[in-house]
Order: C-alpha cells, then sequence, then structure tokens
C-alpha cells in the first residue's frame, strides 16, 4: 500500500499494520473532500464508478456504513484526506 511521504515520516507504516477490516457493513459510503481538493492533494483524476479504492477510514458514530478516510488510495497513488486532528471515536459513547 503507497503512503504518503508526510505520513511515512509518522511512522504510519507501523500504524498501518496495527489496523483491521470492520466489516458490519456491507457497502461502505465514503465521505470524501471535494474532488479538486484531492486532485490538488495529488488523486490522479476523479473516482468513477466501479473503481476500486482502498481507505485507511474512521466509520461515523451515527451512520452505519459511512466512513472518513484518512488516506485514500486510486490507481496505486496514496492520497491524505485527514487534515485536521483524529477523531475522538465511538467507544465512549
Amino acid at each position: 500500500m503507497p503512503i504518503p511521504p508526510e505520513l511515512s515520516a509518522l511512522n504510519f507504516g507501523a500504524t498501518l499494520a496495527k489496523t483491521s477490516a470492520i466489516t458490519h457493513a456491507r457497502i461502505w459510503t465514503l465521505d470524501l473532500a471535494p474532488i479538486n481538493r484531492l486532485e490538488n492533494w495529488g488523486m490522479p483524476r476523479a473516482p468513477r464508478i466501479g473503481d476500486a479504492i482502498t481507505a485507511i477510514a474512521f466509520p461515523a458514530c451515527t451512520e452505519d456504513g459511512v466512513a472518513r478516510p484518512a488516506l485514500i488510495i486510486l490507481d496505486s497513488v496514496g492520497v491524505r484526506q485527514q487534515s485536521v486532528a483524529l477523531p475522538a471515536g465511538c467507544s465512549s459513547r
């Protein structure tokens, strides 16, 4: 999985090795930033229906099957979408 240089510098590979897929939803909806912003961040093109997208994402606390990606991979290019503090998570609810 390609990791952007700014995440490699933060040892993101070690974090990635500790992740696991959540499988309670059959279909996931990714809450993406606007496409022009993603392209400015390095995404090679806008996603199309049928594209395979890999994402490291945080599931929404209140909407089943919705997630906000921190890292999106399209056409073997990794793009960092998360530019704010990580979410607190839902485990405290």
